[in-house]
């Protein structure tokens, strides 16, 4: 074990034996001082890494039941809650796709139509993750089949290694297969972990999604797509032979039954999710059905069940939307409220400033905590309460938490920026090359939140 993660236990530990052991402060209860013991415990030991993030949320779980905090059901809620059930379903669909091989011919054909210059390889992935992100919402499948396919684009485009050509490839690809997994609710099983924080009268369904965040994935890929095209095109003329994509079209055959099938359960789940509210069906039932339609066929087999569904990460998500649970029976985010309301009116009461301060306080925590997922929890909580009193719809808590926390300014931060580069074999682009790129998409999440604003005081969201 590092000394990194020896001092990590250790600082944890003590802080858990501080909120245990000090005298509760008003307006918080003993039991709350305990409960928020844990929580910090476990931010601490996945910022120093001493455990997996999955370990430390189940640990914080548990020790909400062992110390009175919380009770098996209210700690674990989330393990019965539609939020776990859609993130299975929707990640063994993610599964079925990729292992059909539905996804790669989807991307092929679009780089086989569109022109074969840098630009039109550009536009081909930039569109085709855009069409792909919401059906779906494993974003490591989508890198692990997608970039290896942008490596190869590159070398027949002609592209140097950590030029701005291949810079600018990989990051049509990365915008619109990974980027864009914020604008559906079907993009990320983060979003569904997400959608589960949302209080009673305020649940959100795909359709309210995607209408609620159009505007930014509009802006935001437009904008760094001028960047890619503009700033990042290649000072030669690049063409791929037509024969490479060709080639690689031709070796994939005819369309499997299996790609058929996936892509019908695929958009048949996607029009289900579409018409939730008005059919009123429950979009964790459709994924499972969907999900039970690709196992029965076996384009999911076991061994795809057990190896590629990231069940680590459907542990940690259950067990640390969690906190939210606890937080309410333990009546912390009223204790919160009554606390630190007075100080953040400013913030909460214009939308303006609460977008600018989610941003940057979010750019700053993902410095610390690793996990996105982790992080947007974090902050969602603590200020869920004070922008229900504000009229503030949580949903521009957790979307703005969601848009801010994909950055990769260090190496550590960002998860399916490691999985990308991890399948081109650091070949096409390192990190180092990669983060004038987060920057730019640093500043360009701050303004397509800013333009929300006025769409979402229309829909009466602020």
């Amino acid at each position: 074990m590092r000394n990194k993660q020896i001092w990590g236990g250790a600082l944890g530990l003590i802080a858990f034996i501080v909120f245990y052991m000090i005298p509760a402060a008003e307006p918080f209860t003993p039991r709350a001082f305990v409960g928020i013991g844990c929580l910090v415990t476990a931010v601490i030991w996945i910022l120093f890494e001493v455990v997996p993030d999955y370990v430390a949320a189940m640990a914080m779980s548990v020790a909400f039941v062992l110390t009175g905090s919380a009770t098996v059901e209210v700690a674990f809620a989330q393990f019965s809650s539609t939020t776990i059930w859609i993130v299975v379903g929707a990640l063994i669909l993610g599964t079925a796709a990729s292992e059909s091989g539905l996804l790669k011919r989807v991307a092929l054909y679009l780089m086989k139509i569109l022109p074969a210059t840098y630009g039109g390889q550009c536009m081909a992935l930039l569109i085709s993750g855009i069409l792909i992100s919401p059906l779906i919402p494993s974003t490591s499948a989508k890198a692990t089949v997608m970039a290896p396919i942008t490596k190869t684009t590159g070398e027949a485009l002609g592209l140097k290694a950590h030029s701005k050509g291949a810079l600018g490839l990989f990051m049509a690809f990365f915008t619109g297969y990974i980027s864009s997994a914020n604008g559906y609710l079907s993009g990320s099983f983060i979003s569904y972990a997400l959608a589960g924080l949302m209080p009673d009268g305020y649940e959100i369904s795909w359709g309210n999604w995607f209408f609620y965040g159009l505007p930014f994935l509009i802006i935001s890929t437009m904008l760094m797509t001028v960047v890619i095209l503009k700033f990042w095109k290649p000072k030669e003329k690049s063409c791929i032979p037509k024969d490479v994509i060709d080639t690689q079209f031709a070796n994939m055959g005819p369309l499997s039954w299996k790609e058929k099938l996936t892509a019908a359960v695929m958009a048949g789940c996607l029009f289900l999710w579409m018409m939730e509210r008005t059919w009123n069906i429950p979009a964790s039932m459709v994924a499972c059905a969907g999900a039970l339609i690709v196992m029965t066929a076996g384009i999911c087999d076991k061994k795809s069940f057990r190896s590629k569904i990231p069940w680590e990460g459907i542990i940690f998500i259950g067990c640390f939307v969690g906190v939210t649970n606890v937080f309410d029976s333990l009546k912390i985010n009223a204790a919160i409220s009554e606390l630190i309301g007075d100080q953040l009116n400013g913030v909460v009461g214009n939308p303006y400033i609460l977008v600018i301060f989610l941003c940057l306080v979010t750019f700053a925590l993902r410095m610390l905590i690793v996990s996105m997922a982790a992080c947007t929890t974090l902050t969602t909580v603590l200020l869920m309460p004070l922008c229900i009193i504000g009229g503030i719809h949580p949903f521009i808590l957790i979307f703005v938490g969601y848009a801010a926390g994909n950055i990769w300014i260090f190496s550590y931060q960002n998860s399916s920026m490691i999985l990308s580069l991890t399948a081109t074999d650091h070949q096409m682009v390192t990190h180092k090359d990669l983060i004038s790129a987060s920057v730019f998409n640093m500043f360009f999440c701050v303004a397509a939140c800013m333009a929300c604003v006025p769409v979402w005081q229309m829909l009466g969201l602020c």
